[in-house]
Formats: structure tokens, C-alpha cells, sequence
């Protein structure tokens, strides 16, 4: 079964891998290899975010939040469990928990990721995420923690800074690491967003930075095509080819929606250089309830001659909750466009004959939240870590008809 998007919910991992053949995926979120969304909320399309591991910058970008009202009652996600299924004993095994933090606004504030520790029977404290906002609802700050067991401290390790233009959209990020012989933060990479007049994110240029030469060093490229319901049909991806000077294709991530401008399938693609053609990758195929809740999405692999089955995931919802009653936490912002209602659950199966492995469980409580202005949009990132590869994935904010 592949791995979609290894995506770490800081506090899930200090690193965040995504998956190497998934370069392109949109709507997709994996959170420790478990936790995925994929569609989008009803009446908004997708854009495209990408995170470069080489640079390590996490990439916030728009999508349609909930419109939170002043004295509004709301269900607040406070955990996020991780379990796998011990086939031989026929029990669900804790693997990992995520706490989340909110202000007075719903917004989420810090997220503690622990790991399940089997021999001791107990959770314990792996990473935290730290996250600030400016006045208008952006996320312009993430700083990561490691926790030290010797010391009993949090530990810095990771900051990243975002800046917005007048529409609210991410135009520039840069992420640092902590030093610890200067003890100070030191650049690690950039994050360069170009948009149309729709708002549509067309071009993101990530670059690192060289601190023998004090440049940027061109590292990956993603580019984005929409059709006339600005939703995103085509994305392609490139690497900088340092000996050639020039972008080379990497892989590409083709979408299909159906009447009703939901996305049905996604196909990737990887670039033969031999060949010089885009060869078949994965896919996967959506399923949706008569409540426009995405239930299924089951995955296949290409074999070099024809499509075989991968896995699937399944998923639970309440529907006596829509969306806009929800408060969620940070990385639920990459694959929001998912949720039409409250998701409980998410079941994982992996092969042809679907053999149960996981199950992501989502824990509310009901909230008041006070003096919150409408907000159509917000700002979102992803978090970014070293790591061995370089991820993109898709979605963006314009609003569709309500016809």
C-alpha cells in the first residue's frame, strides 16, 4: 500500500516525509502514514500547497474556513488517536496521541504529539508545535520542539515565518533551524507563491539556502493549471538540475471531478527520462454519501501492465454536525476539504484482500467561542523538516455556485 502523504501533524513527528511517489496529490493528508482527507467542504475547490524537505519550509497557503460566529457554540477537536490492529490477537494496539490547544478565537495554539510506549503501557512526550497569528486570522509563526527526557524540557528546534499580501494570500515563507553552538536561528530555506486573479496558486518556487556562498539555491518548482470552476485539474512538479541548469519533470498529479465539481479521481504520474513521457504512478478513486460526505477512497498501484489494488480507507461521520460548527486544529487545514460534517473516524485497510491496519479516531468537546469575526479564508501550513524527498500537495479557496 503506498504511503500518500507521510504527512507528520507536528506533534505527530518533528519531520515531516511526504510520500515519494505523491509528489502532485491534492486534498491528501497522511499524518504519520495514517491520517488522510481527501475531497473538499461543499462550495470551495482546491489549491495547491507544496513542502520542500531539502529547504524544510512549511508552506501555508488559503482555504475556506469555517465562518465562526460570536457566541457560538462549537465542537472542538481536542485529541487525534492513532491505533493499529494486532491481527493476531484481534485488538487495537495505541500507536500515537496528538493534544491540541486553542485561544479564545479557535485557534489552534499547540499541538503535543506522544508516542505510544508498548513495554511501559503509557503515552510519552515526543514533540510539540507552537503556532502564532497575526491580527487578521494568518498563521505567520510555527515553532517545533523536541522533548528532552534527560532535562525535562522542550527543546527548540525548528521556526518558520510566513508573510501574506492584501488578499490574504502566502506569498513568502522562510524556515530556520536552531543553532546550538551560536544558539541562534539559522536560515535553512525559502518559499516563493505566485497566484492569478482568482486567487488560483499557479507557481511555488522553493529554494535553500547556501551558507557557504550566502545565496538561494534553486531546489523544486510546482506548477498548477485550473479549468474555467477554478478548480485545480493539473499539477506538475520539478526538481533543479544543478549540472543541466534548468527544472526537470518529476511528476505529475492529474484530477477529475464529477458534476458537482467533487474530486472523483486523482492519477499520478512519474517522468521516464529514458522515454521522455509521463508513465502511470497511482490513483485513486472517490466515493461520496448522499450527504457529500467522502467515504471511501480506495488506492491503486500501476504494475507496469495494469492497475492493482493497494488499500482503501473508509470513513465515519456525524452528521448531526456540519463543518462550520467545527473547531479544528492546525493540519487539519491541508485536507479540510474533506469534511462536509464531523469525522469520527478513519478506518485504514492495506492489499487486494484489505487487511485491516489502522484506525485514526477524532475526540471533540463543545466549546463557546466569543467575539470571533466571520472569516472565509485563512491561512494555513505545513510542517516542514529535513527529510530525503520533496512533497506537493493541492487545493484552493475560490468559492464554487451554490446552485
Amino acid at each position: 500500500m503506498k504511503t500518500t502523504f507521510t504527512f507528520l501533524i507536528f506533534g505527530l513527528l518533528t519531520l515531516t516525509s511526504f510520500g515519494q511517489n505523491r509528489f502532485g496529490n491534492p486534498l491528501f493528508i497522511e499524518q504519520n502514514q495514517h491520517f488522510r482527507l481527501v475531497g473538499r467542504p461543499a462550495g470551495y475547490n482546491s489549491s495547491c500547497i507544496n513542502t520542500d524537505i531539502r529547504t524544510g519550509l512549511s508552506h501555508p497557503g488559503n482555504y475556506a474556513y469555517q465562518n465562526k460566529k460570536a457566541l457560538a457554540i462549537m465542537q472542538q477537536l481536542d485529541t487525534y488517536e492513532y491505533k493499529e490492529y494486532d491481527a493476531v490477537g484481534s485488538i487495537w494496539v495505541n500507536s500515537s496521541l496528538n493534544e491540541f490547544t486553542y485561544d479564545g478565537g479557535g485557534n489552534n495554539t499547540s499541538d503535543i504529539f506522544s508516542s505510544w510506549n508498548l513495554e511501559n503501557q503509557n503515552y510519552e512526550l515526543m514533540n510539540k508545535k507552537v503556532l502564532g497569528y497575526d491580527e487578521n486570522g494568518n498563521r505567520i509563526s510555527d515553532t517545533d520542539y523536541s522533548w528532552d527526557e534527560t532535562s525535562g524540557e522542550w527543546i527548540q528546534a525548528y521556526r518558520y515565518l510566513y508573510t501574506y499580501n492584501t488578499e490574504g494570500n502566502l506569498t513568502i515563507g522562510y524556515s530556520y533551524f536552531w543553532d546550538e553552538t551560536t544558539t541562534s536561528w539559522e536560515m535553512s530555506g525559502r518559499i516563493e507563491r505566485s497566484y492569478d486573479m482568482y486567487g488560483n496558486l499557479t507557481e511555488e518556487i522553493n529554494s535553500w539556502w547556501d551558507m557557504s556562498t550566502s545565496q538561494w539555491m534553486n531546489s523544486s518548482k510546482t506548477e498548477n493549471s485550473y479549468n474555467v470552476n477554478n478548480l485545480i485539474i493539473e499539477s506538475i512538479y520539478y526538481m533543479w538540475d544543478f549540472m543541466g541548469n534548468d527544472w526537470m519533470n518529476m511528476s505529475k498529479t492529474e484530477y477529475t471531478y464529477n458534476s458537482y465539481d467533487f474530486l472523483t479521481l486523482l492519477m499520478d504520474f512519474q517522468w521516464n527520462s529514458t522515454s521522455n513521457q509521463w508513465v502511470y504512478d497511482y490513483k485513486d478513486e472517490f466515493t461520496y454519501d448522499s450527504n457529500m460526505n467522502m467515504i471511501q477512497d480506495m488506492e491503486y498501484e500501476w504494475n507496469g501492465s495494469v492497475w492493482v489494488v493497494s488499500g482503501k480507507y473508509e470513513y465515519n461521520y456525524n452528521n448531526d454536525f456540519t463543518f462550520n460548527e467545527l473547531i479544528l486544529p492546525w493540519f487539519f487545514e491541508q485536507g479540510i476539504s474533506g469534511l462536509q460534517h464531523m469525522l469520527l473516524d478513519i478506518t485504514e485497510y492495506s492489499g487486494s484482500s484489505f487487511e485491516l491496519t489502522g484506525k485514526s479516531i477524532f475526540n471533540y468537546s463543545e466549546v463557546n467561542i466569543t467575539g470571533i469575526e466571520n472569516v472565509e479564508a485563512d491561512q494555513i501550513g505545513v510542517y516542514p523538516q529535513p527529510a530525503s524527498s520533496v512533497v506537493s500537495f493541492n487545493w484552493n479557496l475560490f468559492p464554487l455556485s451554490s446552485d
